[in-house]
């Protein structure tokens, strides 16, 4: 509900409060650019090289969007935990580059892992969209979830 619905005029309160807001959230983002996830990797190179040089500035309706996304992935994962079958949430894996003289280090969290009866670790991704049309998951989303598979096994 916004502030101008129940009929009161956005106090200087408000809005410090709302950039408080925008720059912990922007913040928290800044920490991810330390390392490499596999995210990074799937989307293009270029783009997220640049994003990372240049950071990007989220306006209110984009930190909204992501949010929303956010608190729609915690309670779905708070659910499948509730469950009481063996699922795993925000479950940290690590790829370490190919040879031993590598030290590429790749991160993924990956949203869910179920762990079946016989032992075999299922990667499950949430993912949330703002869009009105899903034709289901995205090239970009497949491979992501390809790479925590073979992470996983």
């Amino acid at each position: 509900m916004l502030l101008t619905e129940l009929n009161i005029s956005p106090s200087v309160e408000a809005v410090s409060i709302k950039d408080k807001i925008l720059n912990a959230y922007q913040a928290r983002r800044q920490e991810r650019n330390v390392t490499v996830h596999c995210s990074d990797t799937v989307n293009c190179l270029r783009r997220t090289c640049f994003s990372r040089i240049q950071g990007s500035d989220l306006d209110e309706k984009t930190l909204r969007n992501f949010l929303v996304g956010e608190a729609i992935h915690r309670l779905i994962q708070q659910l499948l935990i509730e469950t009481g079958d063996s699922f795993t949430a925000e479950k940290e894996i690590v790829w370490f580059g190919l040879g031993p003289k590598t030290n590429i280090k790749v991160v993924g969290h990956v949203d869910i892992v179920w762990t079946r009866d016989d032992g075999v670790k299922i990667p499950v991704e949430i993912k949330t969209t703002n869009s009105k049309f899903i034709d289901g998951p995205s090239f970009l989303h497949r491979k992501q979830l390809l790479q925590y598979a073979a992470i996983l096994d």
